[in-house]
């Protein structure tokens, strides 16, 4: 994922069903990769 997610955290988003747009506008948004990915999975 080129939205700016270290390695390990882009792989557990793109295995669930989290809305990938959401996942870049949540970076874009100031929120941290690691509470990003506890939101959106």
């Amino acid at each position: 994922m080129r939205a700016g997610y270290p390695a390990e955290i882009a792989e557990q988003i793109a295995l669930s069903d989290a809305d990938l747009r959401r996942a870049e506008e949540m970076l874009r948004n100031g929120c941290t990769p690691e509470l990003a990915v506890q939101i959106l999975i």
